[in-house]
C-alpha cells in the first residue's frame, strides 16, 4: 500500500498588517506528517507562505523536553529545578532560587537572552515548579511516611554453578527490596573484585519491589576467599554472604538395611511353618 502523507493541521490563513489601501496578503503555514516514512519523504514538514511565494521550510525533527522537580522535605520543598533538553542534551536550566538561567551553548543563548528580557516568563516557570513541588509535599502528608518511607530489605542468595572451563560461576541474587537503590559487590580477601564480575539487570516484581544479580567467574580453589557485599536502605549492616555447597543427601547401607529385614522375615516364617505342623 502506499504510504500518504497524514496532514496534521490544515494551513493557517493570517492577514498581514499592510498600509492604508495596500492589497491583502494572506500568510500560511501547513504542517505535514507521514506515517510510514520513505522513498525519500522526510518525516514531519513544515512550511510557510506569504500568498503564494515560500518563505521557510522545515522538514526535520527535534526533540525538545522539560523536566521539574524537588526534594521534598518533612518542612517544605528544597532544591527546586527546572531544566530544558533539546535532542536529549541540557539546552538550559533555571535556579529556581534565584532566577537564574544557565545556556548551554551559544543557541541557548539566545534563548536565554530572550527570556531574560521578558521577567513574567521565567515568572511563570518559577510558579509552575513551586505548584508542583507543594503538590508533592501536601501528598507526602496525605499518605504519611509509612507509605512513602517503605523500605524493604532484600533477600540475598548464592549459588554456584560449574563451568565448562575448570572455571566456576557464582551468583549472588537479591530479591524484594525496596526503593530500587542498591549497592552489590563481590569482594576477595575484603576488596572489591571487578575482574570476570557481571551485573545483571535490575527489574521491578509484580509487588512493586525490585531484584538483581551479580556474578562472578573464578577459580574453584579461590571460591572461600569470595563474598557477596549487599548494602540497602533497608539493611542496618551490609550483608556479606559466601557460597555454601549444598548438604548432601544421606547415605545409606543397603546390606545394613535388607540383611535383617530377611533375618526378620525368616523369622517369622519359621513361625508360621511350625504352627501349621502342629495343627496337623
Amino acid at each position: 500500500m502506499a504510504r500518504r502523507p497524514l496532514l496534521l493541521l490544515p494551513p493557517l490563513p493570517l492577514l498581514l498588517p499592510l498600509q492604508a489601501g495596500s492589497p491583502r496578503s494572506v500568510f500560511r503555514t501547513t504542517y505535514t506528517a507521514v506515517s510510514e516514512p520513505g522513498l525519500g519523504l522526510p518525516q514531519f514538514t513544515a512550511a510557510a507562505y506569504v500568498g503564494d511565494l515560500p518563505i521557510a521550510r522545515y522538514d526535520r525533527l527535534h526533540t525538545w523536553q522539560m523536566m521539574a522537580g524537588c526534594e521534598v522535605g518533612l518542612d517544605r520543598p528544597r532544591g527546586r529545578y527546572l531544566r530544558f533538553g533539546y535532542d536529549g542534551s541540557t539546552y538550559l536550566s533555571l535556579e529556581v532560587e534565584t532566577l537564574t538561567w544557565t545556556a548551554a551553548d551559544a543557541m541557548a543563548q539566545k534563548m536565554k537572552r530572550s527570556w531574560e528580557a521578558n521577567p513574567s516568563i521565567t515568572q511563570r516557570f518559577r510558579a509552575y515548579v513551586e505548584k508542583t513541588c507543594a503538590e508533592w509535599s501536601q501528598a507526602r502528608l496525605d499518605h504519611g511516611e509509612e507509605g512513602l518511607g517503605r523500605r524493604e530489605p532484600p533477600k540475598v542468595t548464592v549459588a554456584g554453578r560449574a563451568g565448562q572451563d575448570d572455571t566456576e560461576t557464582l551468583i549472588c541474587r537479591d530479591h524484594g527490596f525496596y526503593p530500587r537503590e542498591i549497592d552489590m559487590a563481590w569482594t576477595r580477601d575484603g576488596e572489591v573484585w571487578l575482574q570476570d564480575a557481571s551485573h545483571g539487570v535490575l527489574a521491578p516484581n509484580s509487588d512493586g519491589t525490585f531484584y538483581a544479580w551479580l556474578s562472578v567467574r573464578l577459580d574453584p580453589w579461590d571460591r572461600e576467599c569470595f563474598l557477596c557485599r549487599v548494602e540497602h536502605d533497608a539493611l542496618q549492616t551490609p550483608v556479606e554472604l559466601a557460597w555454601e555447597e549444598p548438604e548432601s543427601l544421606p547415605t545409606y547401607n543397603l546390606g545394613r538395611l535388607i540383611w535383617p529385614t530377611i533375618g526378620v522375615l525368616a523369622v517369622l516364617l519359621g513361625i508360621v511353618v511350625a504352627v501349621l505342623s502342629l495343627s496337623k
